[in-house]
């Protein structure tokens, strides 16, 4: 691949970064809206546990694809950088 290209897909994975890290948002204010319910009510319900299981799994799938996509982006950056001009 050449320079612009490698550049190009590190925007990209830097453009999905964002993305997922607008839903690790959502999910972490879920998780945090649930457990507070949870902790308010005397016996929570197995549904509302079972609601407050999955935003856990979910905050960490998104935080999880979030590091992953900044990584892949600097990976990206440093191989367009390596990457040798063509004359």
């Amino acid at each position: 691949m050449r320079k612009k290209q490698w550049n190009a897909l590190g925007y990209l994975f830097m453009v999905f970064a964002i993305i997922m890290g607008c839903f690790t948002v959502v999910y972490s204010t879920a998780e945090i809206q649930i457990r507070t319910a949870i902790e308010t009510t005397n016996s929570p319900s197995n549904e509302l546990i079972g609601y407050y299981i999955v935003a856990n799994i979910r905050y960490v799938i998104f935080s999880i694809f979030t590091w992953l996509c900044f990584l892949a982006a600097f990976v990206c950056w440093i191989c367009g950088w390596l990457e040798k001009e063509e004359i």
